[in-house]
């Protein structure tokens, strides 16, 4: 440590360089304390302004064209806006080179200086204050003194001499360089070599002194040979935000976006600041950014993030884009979920629009939203998907069968026509299973029979064939008949005795049915192939006597059937 010269020699400097009008020179006692004044490390006040700060540098000498002395008016802590009370320009040749210092002569007196304000008197290397004492102007605006210890400095008729000293430092020499218009790369060059600094640190210093990432980047790969992951991480380090590295490397090492995008990963930047610098630096839009932000490991999530607050794509289109880079459903589905706060139906209906098929959307509502299948069957149909999608739905990510997926259907307000037709085509069941399955799941007669007919296009007899498979009774099949086919009693019959029905069951179904007389359904059992002995069984069955009592009962409404019946 050492003092920038003893500060008698210093007075006796100030003297002989014309201030002794001032008459400060020669009154040591009214040099003030080093602590009334503050300035950068190496750099110090010297008398007869204020005793000077322990050094351990060398004078600078090469700086008095970027120096100047500023007196401001203070509003707070800062400078008043607008001109100073006064500015000693170096260029203009307003500051001294001195033999250990610089000096300024302030003409105080020619300052109209605000009585009882606050004044700051400030040394400047282009715009960086070095060192500033801040004086007090006393309420009848005679003396000046300093705000931080409250010695007297000067009265406000006087000429003020401002020495100062200034140390070779790398800070310093970093902003006078700049200042010169040297490049970053040059300045880099005289860091290291003169004060053998590391990359790191004349990062620091260089990002400092305002210059720009791509400057700092090609300074760390010129003077000091670094390739381009130190070279980021550096200036990751010195505060360089993440857009900024990304041009660096871009511009300093001609890398792509998705080698950038890997470096700025590395990094541990965030998804958003990565997403960000892709469509800044690289021009990129939304979808060719999630493609890098994918080929780098990030999650659906993370790729809808970015897309919603980077490139403000709403639910749909963001979607639109994962589908785009290869994500499956229950990727995208959790991003809607996590990232737009959508529920089921509104995950389902956005997967549907990006041409999710029904298996996909089902898959994602049970393993995202935890859905059962009959959740899951309502959404879709919700959605607008018909059966067959649901129970192909059903089947494959559910693993239900045939009858848990018609019971599924019924229970979402399919029709029997829908749930057979999901049936025969997503499960392969013939009508007479697939019939089974309708009635077991609590379908009546009449939409079973809608179904054999509608579904697998099944005549009257083949309809009744099936009905009766799955046991329905003859009333209960040939009600269907009517209602579907619209067919007279005889064919109904006909179609009821075809498939095996009983003679007696066909009568009652002819009377409850057709509200047939016995001896008109005599006629209609004739004809449908019923021998006299099944006749008299049915009438008998019908009216609820005996056989001979049918029998003679026949043979005296309808005389034509005595010779064929025997007592």
């Amino acid at each position: 440590m050492r003092n920038p010269r003893p500060v008698q020699l210093l007075l006796a400097i100030a003297v002989g360089a014309g201030c002794g009008s001032t008459h400060l020179g020669d009154r040591q006692d009214e040099v003030v304390e080093s602590t009334a004044y503050t300035a950068l490390p190496e750099v110090s006040l010297l008398p007869p302004l204020a005793l000077p700060r322990a050094v351990t540098v060398a004078f600078d000498p090469s700086l008095t064209q970027f120096l100047d002395v500023r007196v401001c008016a203070l509003a707070g802590d800062a400078c008043v806006a607008g001109a100073p009370l006064a500015l000693l320009d170096g260029a203009q040749g307003a500051v001294a080179l001195m033999p250990d210092g610089y000096a300024a002569q302030w003409d105080i007196g020619a300052t109209s200086l605000p009585a009882g304000q606050k004044l700051r008197v400030a040394v400047e290397l282009d715009a960086l204050v070095l060192a500033s004492i801040d004086i007090d102007v006393t309420s009848d605006g005679k003396q000046l003194r300093t705000a931080l210890t409250d010695e007297l400095l000067s009265n406000t008729s006087r000429t003020l001499p401002v020495h100062f000293w200034i140390g070779r430092t790398p800070a310093i020499a970093t902003h006078a360089l700049h200042a010169a218009g040297k490049t970053a790369s040059e300045i880099a060059n005289v860091l290291a070599t003169e004060f053998s600094l590391t990359a790191p640190e004349v990062a620091g210093l260089l990002a400092g002194d305002k210059f720009t990432a791509v400057e700092v980047g090609t300074a760390m790969q010129v003077v000091f040979a670094l390739a381009a992951q130190p070279t980021a991480a550096i200036l990751d380090d010195v505060g360089f935000d993440t857009t900024a590295v990304a041009l660096a490397m871009k511009d300093v090492f001609a890398l792509t976006a998705q080698v950038t995008a890997q470096i700025l990963d590395g990094l541990g930047k965030i998804t958003n600041d990565i997403a960000t610098a892709m469509k800044t630096v690289f021009d990129l839009q939304a979808d060719a950014t999630a493609a890098v932000l994918k080929g780098i490991g990030k999650a659906a999530t993370q790729i809808a993030t970015a897309m919603k607050d980077v490139f403000e794509l709403q639910a749909q289109a963001t979607a639109a884009v994962l589908k785009g880079i290869g994500m499956v459903a229950t990727e995208i589905a959790t991003a809607m979920k996590d990232v737009f706060v959508l529920q089921a139906q509104a995950t389902a209906a956005v997967l549907k629009g990006i041409g999710m098929v029904a298996t996909e959307i089902a898959t994602a509502m049970k393993d995202v939203f935890v859905l059962t299948a009959e959740a899951t069957a309502t959404v879709l149909k919700g959605i607008g998907m018909v059966a067959t999608e649901i129970a192909t739905a059903m089947k494959d990510v559910f693993v239900l069968t045939a009858e848990a997926t018609a019971t599924v259907l019924k229970g979402i307000g399919m029709v029997a026509i829908e749930i057979a037709t999901a049936m025969k085509d997503v499960f392969d069941l013939t009508a007479q299973a697939t019939a089974a399955v309708l009635k077991q799941v609590g379908l009546v007669a009449i939409e079973i029979g809608n179904a054999m007919k509608q579904v697998f296009d099944l005549t009257v007899q083949a309809t009744a064939d099936v009905l009766k498979g799955i046991g329905y009774l003859a009333i209960e099949t040939a009600q269907v008949i009517e209602d579907l086919w619209n067919l007279t009693a005889q064919a109904t019959a006909d179609a009821l005795a075809a498939v095996g029905y009983a003679f007696n069951d066909i009568a009652d179904a002819l009377g409850q049915v057709f509200a047939m007389a016995w001896n008109d359904i005599v006629g209609v059992l004739d004809a449908a192939g019923a021998g006299v002995d099944a006749i008299v069984e049915a009438v008998a069955h019908l009216l609820g006597i005996t056989n001979e009592e049918a029998g003679a009962l026949i043979c005296l409404t309808i005389p034509f059937y005595c010779p064929l019946i025997i007592f």
